[in-house]
């Protein structure tokens, strides 16, 4: 009796070991894929959770206003993503993750340095520039999530899917705890230096994040380059050859020779509203 509760405990243990082992064995675009979602989580959750009082203090707008556009990017970024998460099935993971960094860095660069753009109130050069970075910050976000759970089904089998996914939405979690730690120290630090009469804290807490989305563009350029993504790829379906992948295969090959014309009809065909499944 004793035998059978210590092999079932092993068994269990093993159960609960193996997926962190099969993750362990990951390719290098995985891995670059999870440093960069980390970096994301601390960048979003860093400026989201100051935005309602950038707002307020260098915007110059009203708690209700502030409190409109930061609705207005959490609700937009949903919204981008159901319109923009077919970007990765056009032109790739790499390039959709690339492409995604490039719209949040410029994003996030204009919200940061909109308190300077003229006189700031509702409507004003601040509040219009932030909108704009605000804009950049949705569209960018719209591709890069769909693009970051694509390139786990690309990158895992069935025995690291599952933990593919949990570490993802557990290192989004990671990078909304960190800016706890960080941004705190370097608010207080800046907040003794004034720029056109404001203290420079929030302001300094958004470069610091600014600079940290340049950092995840060049983890995704070194990580996941075309030939380490190619191979990952390959490793992946090697290590579980079946009818479902080939087809999936022969599927992405078919759409990589589809014009620019033909793949936005068969995107307006396969949009998920057309699907009461997501209804």
């Amino acid at each position: 009796m004793e035998t059978n509760n210590s092999e079932k405990k092993v068994s269990i243990f093993r159960e609960l070991v193996q997926p962190f082992i099969d993750l362990g064995k990951t390719s290098r675009p995985l891995l670059g894929l999870n440093i960069s979602y980390v970096i994301e989580g601390l960048t979003y959750f860093g400026i989201v959770g100051l935005l309602a009082l950038f707002f307020n203090e260098y915007i110059q707008l009203n708690d209700i206003d502030a409190g409109r556009m930061v609705g207005f990017q959490t609700a937009g970024i949903t919204i981008a993503m159901l319109f923009l998460g077919a970007t990765v099935d056009w032109i790739g993971l790499r390039k959709s993750l690339l492409i995604s960094i490039v719209f949040l860095f410029f994003g996030r660069m204009l919200l940061t340095v909109s308190p300077g753009f003229g006189e700031a109130g509702l409507w004003g050069g601040p509040h219009m520039i932030s909108f704009v970075g605000i804009m950049g910050i949705i569209i960018g976000y719209g591709i890069y999530q769909p693009a970051a759970y694509a390139g786990v089904k690309m990158l895992t089998n069935s025995k690291t899917s599952a933990m593919g996914y949990a570490m993802l939405y557990a290192l989004m979690n990671l990078g909304g705890f960190l800016p706890g730690l960080i941004s705190p120290p370097v608010r207080k630090h800046f907040n003794t230096i004034e720029v056109g009469g404001k203290p420079f804290g929030i302001n300094a807490v958004f470069w610091l994040y600014t600079i940290l989305t340049i950092i995840g563009f060049a983890v995704i350029a070194i990580f996941i380059t075309k030939k380490a993504l190619a191979e990952a790829i390959a490793r992946a379906q090697a290590e579980e050859p079946n009818k479902e992948i080939l087809e999936e295969e022969e599927e992405e090959e078919e759409k990589q020779k589809l014009s620019a014309v033909e793949k936005l009809k068969f995107y307006l065909k396969n949009f998920p509203i057309t699907d009461a499944r997501f209804m």
